[in-house]
């Protein structure tokens, strides 16, 4: 089979596994929903990037990906594994930088709190 057929045969299975999970996700109750957000991010990012990048797969990764039932739950799933790390430490890291290099507070310090001055 050829580069483009594989392409195309990839870009329409990714859709329908799209279809079909964002049809999943209208009889998630609102909680549901809010709880799976990092997946639906996922999910998104994943089927954006393969869309957009279908044709600078080679042959042999198009045709590893159309051998899954569903291409973009694998994806997505080896994604977010990826993405699992300590949050603790990079909390703490954003917390420092917000301090940092984020925007001023809205409101004075608390009296008692630190100043500048």
């Amino acid at each position: 089979m050829k580069k483009a057929e594989l392409q195309n045969q990839l870009i329409g299975k990714v859709q329908k596994c799209w279809d079909t999970y964002t049809d999943s996700l209208l009889e998630l109750s609102p909680g549901e929903l809010i709880s799976s957000a990092n997946e639906i991010a996922a999910a998104s990012c994943c089927h954006e990037q393969l869309n957009g990048c279908a044709d600078s797969c080679s042959e042999d990764l198009l045709e590893y990906l159309l051998r899954f039932d569903d291409p973009l739950k694998a994806i997505r799933d080896q994604w977010m594994a990826e993405l699992d790390m300590d949050c603790g430490e990079t909390f703490k890291q954003v917390l420092w930088s917000l301090r940092q290099y984020g925007p001023e507070p809205e409101n004075s310090p608390a009296v008692g709190g630190l100043t500048m001055e």
